[in-house]
C-alpha cells in the first residue's frame, strides 16, 4: 500500500491522492452498508436520485416493512410473499426495479434469474428501462461495476458483472443472470426463474369482469406458480392493490396457498392489525403494524390528511377495494 500511495502522489499530488483514498474508503463503507442487514433501504436511498432527480425521497415505516420482508426473501426465509398496499406505495420501483438490482449488486448474485409479470407488458418493460437507467449510471459503475476486492484469504477477486443483453424485454448479465419483462399470460410462461415477481396482475378497469379476472386467477394458479427453477427454494413475490374479493390476493388467502401476507391498509384498523411470521418460526412475530389508533395513516409523509380526504371522495368502492 505504501508503494502504491507513493506512485499516486507522484502522479496526482498529495491533495488529490488523499481525496482519492478517502473516496475509496467511502465506497467501501457504502458497499458494506448496502450489502449488510437492512441494506436494501440504504441501496434505495443511494440510487433514488438516478431514477428520480426531481423528486425528493420520502422515507416511511411502510417502506421499511416491505424492505424487511424482501430481505427475508433474499435470505431464503420466505419463499412465498404477498404484499397488499394501496396505489402509490412504490410497488413497482421496490419489487421490480430496486430488489433485483440489489440482489445483483450488493448481494453479489448476478446469476439470479427473474420473471416479471404485470397485467400489461408495457409496465414490466418500463421497469426494465428503469433498471437499465441505474445499471448504466456513473453511480452504479463506481459502486457496483466490475472491480477487484480482497477475498477472505486476502487475495484479490473479481467482483461485479457486465451486461450481455440490454433490452426492454430482457436484461442479461455475463454471469448467467437475466430478467424477463412480460405480462399475465405472456411469453414468460415458457421460462423458469429463481424468482417470480407478480406486480399488479389485475387492471382496475377489469376488476368487475367475470371473464378477465377469473382467467387471470386461473393463469396464476396453473401457469405462473410453477415457473420456478427450484420448487423448494425459488421464490414468488406477489405485490398488488386489491381490486376484488376474488382477485389473485383473495385466492391466495382463501385457499391458504402458503404465502406470508404483509397487508398495509391506508388507515389503521385495530381489529385487523397485520402480524407476519416466518414459515419456520410460526410462534415468533417477525413484524407487526406499528400503529395503535384507528384511522392512523400508513405513510403520512406521502399521504397527508388532504390527500386521504381526496381519495375518499372517489367513492366507497375505490376506498374499500384499493386503499
Amino acid at each position: 500500500h505504501d508503494e502504491r500511495i507513493e506512485v499516486l502522489e507522484a502522479e496526482l499530488g498529495t491533495v488529490r491522492t488523499l481525496a482519492k483514498l478517502l473516496r475509496v474508503r467511502e465506497l467501501r463503507a457504502e458497499r458494506e452498508r448496502q450489502a449488510g442487514p437492512g441494506g436494501l433501504i440504504h441501496f434505495i436511498r443511494y440510487f433514488w436520485r438516478v431514477l428520480e432527480p426531481e423528486q425528493d425521497f420520502v422515507d416511511g415505516w411502510a417502506l421499511d416493512a416491505m424492505c424487511q420482508h424482501l430481505e427475508a426473501v433474499d435470505r431464503g426465509e420466505i419463499t412465498r410473499l404477498l404484499i397488499t398496499v394501496p396505489p402509490g406505495s412504490m410497488k413497482s420501483l421496490l419489487c421490480s426495479v430496486f430488489f433485483p438490482l440489489w440482489q445483483w449488486g450488493p448481494r453479489d448474485k448476478p446469476n439470479r434469474r427473474y420473471l416479471n409479470f404485470a397485467y400489461a407488458a408495457h409496465l414490466t418493460q418500463r421497469d426494465n428501462d428503469r433498471m437499465l437507467q441505474v445499471l448504466r449510471s456513473p453511480e452504479w459503475r463506481e459502486l457496483w461495476g466490475p472491480r477487484k476486492e480482497k477475498g477472505p484469504d486476502g487475495k484479490l477477486v473479481e467482483k461485479g458483472f457486465s451486461l450481455t443483453a440490454e433490452g426492454k424485454e430482457r436484461i442479461a448479465t455475463n454471469r448467467t443472470g437475466w430478467k424477463l419483462a412480460t405480462s399475465v399470460g405472456g411469453v414468460g410462461t415458457g421460462e423458469r426463474g429463481d424468482g417470480v415477481i407478480l406486480d399488479d396482475p389485475h387492471s382496475i378497469k377489469d376488476d368487475t369482469s367475470e371473464v378477465v379476472r377469473p382467467e387471470t386467477v386461473r393463469w396464476f394458479k396453473e401457469a405462473m406458480s410453477n415457473r420456478l427453477n427450484n420448487m423448494d427454494t425459488s421464490w414468488i413475490i406477489a405485490i398488488m392493490q386489491r381490486s376484488h374479493e376474488a382477485d389473485v390476493a383473495g385466492t391466495i388467502l382463501d385457499e391458504d396457498l402458503g404465502y406470508v401476507h404483509l397487508n398495509i391498509p391506508m388507515e389503521f384498523e385495530a381489529d385487523n392489525r397485520c402480524v407476519t411470521r416466518l414459515p419456520d418460526q410460526p410462534n415468533r412475530i417477525f413484524w407487526q403494524d406499528p400503529r395503535t389508533r384507528d384511522g392512523e395513516p400508513m405513510w403520512p409523509q406521502r399521504f397527508g390528511p388532504k390527500a386521504v380526504a381526496g381519495i375518499k371522495k372517489l367513492g366507497e368502492h375505490v376506498w374499500v377495494g384499493q386503499y
